[in-house]
């Protein structure tokens, strides 16, 4: 039911919103009332994403105006004409209040600084687009001043003072850039303009072509780093010749890393010109200016900053980007999984390839610089070289698989007197990992050559030996190495993971020959999202599927049981009559179809369930899709199907597509399928649960107008990973870790449940093949989708049920 429509006005709201909707924007906006922590579940096709942004927008502009008005009166505030007769009581009076004076003085003063800083962007955007824009200008070693280099520059006061202007926030993550596009036009349909910045990494903002050619993050990221830094050559006089006192002149690397052009693109940004990705990053090659540092420039003043998940849940990742995200508001959306996101981006590994490059090029370093490196530097560097060889010797002589608690590798490393907090705080203090890259691109590229200093005539003669002893280079057919990325980044990521508390983590020791390997994990993500909503002003959880969501419930309050969570969940938009919702326990014939991994491979099962999904097939309109729980057992289905001539029968009833593991192009897929959908033939598509096209894919009105969910995707019981978090989670409370183990395949469930009923006009069945299913729906099943949910006793009611539904909407 629509709300009435005086109600657009409460949130702004652009169209007349649902009752659902209004109910969610209240329940928003009372959370962000209350400070709170809040779990909202709203299914796709409800308008979430345009309430969301409508609730928090509305009350920050709300919160503005509130906070410009109580300082207005605290300056306004008149000495009181009763005098206080107690002195001491008087001057406490005065003091306080000239305290709150002082304190919205300053408040005001810096928001006067952020509106004129606004102001001058704009002008100098309209001074630009009066010149008609920027011209190229030439790369040329005198260029010294056009490059910045952020980690080593001197700043000057005034820009130190500009660097500290910031606002009021709010910060929304999502899992992929294309749902921050999403976002966006969300954006467009309201009549807020907020300072908008959408933040993206070097590989999807970058525009040298050299560095995005690279493709892999920590090779751009690394290339950027290289070009970034100046490179310093030595002034020729007249004659062509160096001089005998070089005098050195600097230029970057990049053409785009130009300091007016960087903050030209910023003020485009402020000044709400550009906001997609996509729009900086054209503008961006058009006035040679780098989108991804101007970017991050655009962060203290934006009001509204959209940014992947990578970038907010990883603390130090939020460091280095400028991050803050203390007293401000935090979105972050799509997060029934942001518990397991944030595990995998603390998780670390090392390969023995890895730390045998990385011994080398640290051993190559010390030589090459000692003699011009301070004692303390080459007494730390020699420190972090121990630890990185008592971790190779380990994994080197490792000949059975284990899993060691932080304490356990230490000790059996040997690594017990080195002080690990001291090696990664130096690490980070001297910046090594990026001062040594240059070093080791040399290497790669054959060019470190010993000190002169170490060059004595027996030196001399030993290289020479060595170099006629040397085997003859490899023949010009033999492909050259690939370009690795420089392995002291994955020992600092191991390192800092060691520094975890001891009980937090454990580290998975690989013995194979072909993939030696330790591997940190954390086994209380929990804690981590914990300790950020705990900065914030507030902090919404938003999903289409929030349930089971006991889990996060129980990570948000773990440290603090006391702590309140705001809960909200709303129904579809889509009427009942739209949706057709049940559970198929037994086959065509009769056979119980219980698809736990035992059964998977019986025949009979297999028999069973081809001629039920085939039968199910033939009766549904348009596009059909089928999600099976793993890989692997859709494999042994398509292969049953083909020993027993029955694909022909699924190609002969629709157009037939397969979702395959590895580097598939997905896009490529979907665009073949939606147009074999809509066409009178129909089209099926197999899929699987948890994999590309079962999470932010629309298979809404013709592309899902059936879809059959096929088994529980329960995750391996096997994974030494899996047991591992279960067994922490069990020691905090019985029953926690079984939980976890729940929610996994339920989350994978319910989203790919969600892929159809796009909008309220949309409709389809919703079919659960499983006998399991019928006892498990309460609390684990989406809370708009339970309810509908029936469990028809025979397979003639089934179709019936279908063929009737269908009919009534075709």
């Amino acid at each position: 039911l629509k709300a009435k429509e005086g109600d657009m006005e409460e949130f702004s709201f652009p169209y007349p919103p649902y009752a659902i909707q209004l109910d969610l924007m209240r329940a928003l906006d009372k959370c962000l009332e209350e400070k709170r922590t809040g779990i909202f579940e709203s299914p796709t096709g409800t308008g979430k994403s345009l309430s969301v942004l409508c609730a928090t927008l509305s009350w920050m502009e709300k919160q503005n105006q509130k906070e410009e008005e109580r300082m207005k009166e605290i300056m306004e505030e008149k000495e009181e004409g009763e005098e206080e007769k107690d002195w001491m009581v008087a001057y406490k009076k005065k003091r306080e209040k000239d305290i709150l004076k002082e304190e919205a003085r300053n408040e005001m003063e810096k928001r006067d600084k952020v509106k004129e800083r606004i102001r001058k962007a704009e002008e100098r955007r309209e001074e630009k687009k009066e010149r008609g824009g920027r011209e190229k200008k030439k790369e040329t070693e005198e260029d010294d001043d056009d490059c910045l280099v952020e980690e080593e520059m001197e700043v000057d006061q005034e820009k130190r003072e500009e660097e500290q202007l910031t606002c009021k926030k709010i910060f929304y993550a999502s899992r992929t850039h294309s749902q921050l596009d999403q976002i966006l036009q969300e954006l467009g349909k309201t009549r807020f303009r907020p300072r908008v910045v959408s933040l993206a990494s070097r590989s999807i903002l970058c525009v040298n072509e050299e560095v995005v050619a690279l493709k892999n993050n920590s090779l751009v990221n690394e290339r950027c780093m290289e070009l970034r830094k100046k490179t310093t050559t030595k002034k020729r006089n007249q004659e062509g010749q160096p001089p005998k006192k070089a005098a050195r002149i600097s230029a970057c690397s990049c053409e785009y890393y130009k300091a007016d052009a960087i903050e030209a693109l910023t003020n485009e940004i402020l000044s709400c010109r550009l906001t997609t990705a996509s729009e900086v990053v054209k503008e961006g090659k058009d006035s040679l200016a780098c989108p991804y540092f101007a970017s991050r420039r655009s962060i203290p003043l934006a009001e509204l900053v959209l940014l992947p998940y990578q970038v907010l849940l990883h603390e130090k990742t939020r460091a280095s980007w400028g991050i803050d995200i203390k007293d401000n508001v935090v979105i972050i959306d799509e997060a029934h999984n942001v518990i397991q996101t944030i595990g995998a981006l603390y998780t670390s590994e090392l390969s023995l390839p890895t730390l045998t490059a990385a011994l080398s090029l640290l051993r190559q370093y010390c030589d090459q610089f000692r003699l011009r490196l301070s004692a303390r530097n080459l007494a730390n560097i020699r420190l972090l070289i121990t630890f990185v060889a008592a971790l190779e010797a380990f994994l080197r002589n490792v000949k059975s698989a284990s899993t060691l608690k932080i304490e356990e590798i230490i000790l059996k490393c040997n690594l017990v007197e080195i002080s690990l907090f001291a090696i990664s705080d130096y690490m980070e203090k001297v910046d090594l990992c990026r001062k040594t890259h240059g070093f080791h691109l040399r290497a790669l590229r054959g060019g470190v050559r010993d000190q002169k200093e170490n060059s004595s005539g027996l030196a001399s003669l030993l290289a020479k030996k060595k170099k006629e002893e040397a085997p003859p280079p490899p023949s010009p057919s033999v492909a050259p190495p690939q370009r690795m990325g420089s392995p002291l980044f994955a020992i600092k990521s191991f390192l800092d993971s060691l520094l975890n508390p001891c009980e937090d983590g454990r580290v998975l020791v690989e013995p194979d020959p072909n993939k030696k390997s330790l591997k940190f994990i954390l086994l209380n993500p929990g804690a981590r999202l914990q300790s950020l909503v705990s900065l914030t002003h507030s902090s919404l959880l938003v999903g289409g599927t929030m349930e089971p969501a006991g889990v996060l419930v129980a990570a948000l309050t773990h440290k603090s049981p006391s702590t309140s969570i705001s809960r909200f969940s709303c129904s579809h938009v889509v009427p009942n009559e739209n949706v057709l919702a049940m559970v198929i326990g037994s086959g065509s014939d009769g056979q119980r179809l219980e698809l736990k991994m035992e059964n998977r491979g019986n025949v009979q099962v297999l028999t069973s369930l081809c001629s039920s999904l085939l039968s199910l097939t033939r009766l549904s309109p348009s596009g059909t899709v089928i999600f099976f729980p793993s890989y692997s057992f859709l494999s042994t289905f398509l292969l049953h199907c083909e020993n027993t001539n029955q694909m022909k029968a699924f190609e002969t009833a629709k157009s037939l597509f397969t979702e395959k593991q590895g580097a598939q192009d997905a896009s490529k897929l979907l665009v073949e399928y939606s147009r074999a959908a809509r066409s009178p033939k129909g089209a099926l598509l197999f899929a699987v649960m948890g994999g590309r096209l079962s999470e932010g894919i629309n298979f809404n009105d013709d592309l899902g107008r059936s879809v059959i969910v096929v088994g529980l995707p329960y995750a391996n019981r096997g994974s030494v990973e899996l047991q591992e978090r279960m067994k922490y989670l069990e020691g905090q409370r019985s029953g926690r870790g079984n939980e976890l183990y729940e929610s996994l395949c339920w989350h994978a469930v319910n989203q790919a449940v969600g892929r159809a009923l796009r909008h309220r006009n949309d409709w389809a069945s919703i079919l659960l093949v499983d006998h399991r299913f019928a006892s498990a729906r309460e609390g684990k099943l989406s809370s708009w989708l339970a309810p509908r949910v029936t469990r028809p006793s025979s397979w003639n009611e089934i179709t019936r049920s279908l063929i009737s539904f269908y009919q009534s909407k075709m």
